[in-house]
C-alpha cells in the first residue's frame, strides 16, 4: 500500500520514518510551507496514492472543505501527550517555572481538555487562554495574532501551538513559543488505523464494474447504422486504452466496458458526471444511454447494468445510473444527483434488513454470494467472494445464523496454532425463500 504523507517538512519526515516499521507499506514525503497550501497538494496527488495522511487535523479539514475525498484520508490528532511533551520542554528552556506559576496560551485543543491535562500532570500553570480552530478562518494569522495579542497583553508567559507556520512567524517575533508535536505512539496508532481502512476500502473498490452502452437513436438504414455504430466503437476503445480499460461489443447494438469500481469513482469525480457518454456525444454526435453495474463478478454486474439501463430508458434516455442490486445513484451529470432504493416485490427481505441488521443491498449481495459458495463454507470463504475481511465476514453470518438462513455445521482443524475454523451451510430453503426479485 502507497500513502501521501502531507505536512510540514519535520512532522513528515516523523511520519514517514515511523511508516518503515510496517512492512509493504510505503510513505511519500508531500510537504508544503503553510497550510492553506495542502488542498491544491491533496487534489494534484490524491489518485497516486491509497491514501493520504495529514500530520495534523487543520489541514484535514482544509481539504476536506475544499476538495472530494477519493482515497482513505486520516490524520494524526493532537493527544494528550503531546501537550504534556510541550509543556515538558517549557520547564527544561525556562527551569524558573519549576517552582513559579506561569500562564500559558494554547490553540486548536479546546479549554477543557487542556486545563484537565495540566491538572493531571500536576505542572504549576497559573492560566490558561485557548483558541479552537475555525474552519471559516485562516487559521495560520487567527493563532499568531490570539497569541501575539495574549504576550503583548501580557495575560501570558508562554505561547503553544499546533501549528509549524505559526510557530515560525511568533518565533521571528521573538515571542516564546513551542510546539504540539505527535508522539510516535499516536504515529504509529494512526497508521494502524490506517492501514485496515484502506485494507477494506480496497476490497470496496476492487468490486467489479460493467458499463453497458446504447446507442439511443440509430439509422433505420443499415449501412449508415454500421457506419455509427462503428464509431462509437473507435471512441469507447480509445476511452478504454487511455485508461487500461476492457471494452468490447456486447450485441448487435450495445457495449460493454469492464472496470473496477474504485476506477469508476475516480473517472466520474465521485459520481458528479459520465465523462464517456460526453466523449462519444461530442466525438460522435451519437447520444447514447449508459448503466453501470456493480457486483462482486462481471456476470451479476452486467445483469445489473442492464437493470441501470432500462432505468435511464424510463428517464428518456438521458443522463446515467449505477445499480448494484439495490441501491441506485444518479442520474450523472444532472444536478441533485443522489441515490435511493429501489423496492423489492418480496416484503420478506425488508423484514429480513430490519432483523439482521445489513441493509438491503449489502443483504442482497450476501445472499448472491452463498449461492455461488459450496455446500459447506468458511468465513473466508465468504469473505474471498464479497472481498471483505474474514472478520466481517463472521459478523454476517453471525446475524444469518440468528435469521435462520445459515447454521454452523462443526469445525476445521488448522495446521499450526490458532482455533479451529468454524464450518457453516445454508438452511435448506432459506435463499429461495429470502431472495430479492428487484422490480426495476
Amino acid at each position: 500500500m502507497k500513502i501521501g504523507v502531507i505536512g510540514p517538512k519535520d512532522l513528515v519526515k516523523k511520519v514517514v520514518s515511523v511508516s518503515k516499521e510496517f512492512r509493504n507499506l510505503e510513505a511519500v514525503p508531500l510537504e508544503y510551507k503553510i497550510e492553506t497550501e495542502a488542498p491544491a497538494i491533496v487534489e494534484a496527488n490524491q489518485h497516486l496514492f491509497d491514501g493520504i495522511l495529514f500530520t495534523g487535523p487543520i489541514p484535514y479539514y482544509l481539504c476536506a472543505s475544499e476538495i472530494n475525498q477519493l482515497v482513505v484520508w486520516d490524520y494524526v490528532p493532537y493527544r494528550s501527550t503531546g501537550l504534556v511533551m510541550s509543556l515538558l520542554d517549557v520547564l527544561r528552556v525556562f527551569p524558573q517555572y519549576l517552582e513559579k506559576e506561569f500562564s500559558i496560551s494554547v490553540d486548536t485543543l479546546a479549554e477543557s481538555e487542556v486545563v484537565e491535562i495540566i491538572d493531571e500532570a500536576q505542572i504549576p500553570v497559573k492560566a490558561v487562554y485557548t483558541r479552537e480552530f475555525s474552519p471559516n478562518t485562516n487559521a495560520n494569522q487567527d493563532f499568531c495574532d490570539f497569541h501575539e495579542a495574549m504576550f503583548r497583553e501580557k495575560k501570558v508567559d508562554v505561547c503553544i501551538t499546533c501549528l509549524k507556520s505559526a510557530y515560525k512567524v511568533l518565533k521571528d517575533k521573538g515571542i516564546p513559543v513551542f510546539t504540539i508535536t505527535p508522539s510516535v505512539h499516536t504515529i504509529r496508532g494512526t497508521l494502524q488505523r490506517m492501514i485496515l481502512e484502506m485494507k477494506s476500502n480496497k476490497m470496496e473498490l476492487l468490486r467489479t464494474v460493467v458499463g453497458v452502452i446504447v446507442p439511443n437513436e440509430l439509422s433505420n438504414n443499415s449501412a449508415k447504422k454500421r457506419k455509427d455504430l462503428m464509431k462509437i466503437y473507435n471512441v469507447l476503445l480509445e476511452y478504454a486504452n487511455r485508461k487500461n480499460l476492457l471494452v468490447f461489443p456486447r450485441m448487435e447494438s450495445s457495449f460493454i466496458l469492464i472496470e473496477t469500481y474504485g476506477q469508476l469513482m475516480l473517472d466520474t469525480d465521485n459520481f458528479k458526471h459520465d465523462p464517456l457518454r460526453t466523449q462519444v456525444l461530442v466525438s460522435t454526435g451519437i447520444d447514447v444511454c449508459v448503466g453501470y453495474g456493480v457486483g462482486i463478478n462481471a456476470s451479476m454486474a452486467e445483469e445489473y447494468a442492464m437493470n441501470a439501463v432500462e432505468l435511464t430508458m424510463k428517464k428518456g434516455g438521458k443522463g446515467c445510473y449505477i445499480f448494484d442490486g439495490t441501491t441506485v445513484i444518479g442520474p450523472l451529470d444532472e444536478n441533485g444527483i443522489g441515490s435511493f432504493e429501489l423496492e423489492t416485490q418480496d416484503n420478506n427481505l425488508t423484514v429480513l434488513s430490519e432483523k439482521t441488521g445489513l441493509t438491503i443491498s449489502n443483504l442482497s449481495r450476501t445472499l448472491k454470494a452463498l449461492e455461488m459458495l459450496n455446500e459447506h463454507f468458511s468465513a473466508t470463504d465468504l469473505a474471498s467472494i464479497l472481498r471483505i475481511s474474514p472478520k466481517t465476514a463472521r459478523r454476517i453470518l453471525a446475524k444469518l445464523i440468528k435469521a435462520d438462513i445459515v447454521r454452523v455445521v462443526g469445525t476445521r482443524s488448522n495446521i499450526g496454532a490458532g482455533r479451529p475454523t468454524k464450518v457453516y451451510a445454508l438452511v435448506s430453503g432459506s435463499i429461495e425463500t429470502e431472495r430479492k426479485r428487484v422490480d426495476v
